[in-house]
């Protein structure tokens, strides 16, 4: 438990992702994603992330778990609803990653969708 992934021959990509957001009221929300991969935190900027094509905001924090293969991402709600999709009651996001290095160098170039 907690430990680092070994380097893989497979590519690296986004696994899933997923909105956190646990009441309607919260002013934060969480952005999950999983990787098939440990990442390298320092390949992270907030240009490597799109949400629906726009960059994060200055102010997103971005933090990894343990084993260094899923990224959270916290914003304001708002900032979020603002770019957001509205499909069938749900609100739903494009999450695209850029250049995000797995520790053995593979970069990602990948999109995943999550709904709240």
């Amino acid at each position: 438990m907690g430990e680092r992934k070994m380097p893989s021959n497979e590519d690296l990509e986004p696994t899933k992702a997923r909105v956190v957001c646990t009441n309607r009221e919260e002013e934060v929300a969480q952005i999950d994603i999983a990787f098939n991969q440990c990442i390298n935190p320092l390949s992270i900027e907030n240009n490597s992330i799109l949400i629906n094509g726009n960059p994060l905001p200055e102010n997103a924090e971005i933090v990894f778990n343990r084993s260094g293969d899923t990224l959270s991402i916290k914003l304001s709600k708002d900032k979020l609803l603002n770019v957001s999709e509205n499909v069938d009651g749900k609100e739903k996001i494009k999450i695209e990653v850029f250049n995000i290095q797995s520790f053995d160098g593979k970069i990602s170039k990948e999109e995943v969708e999550a709904y709240f």
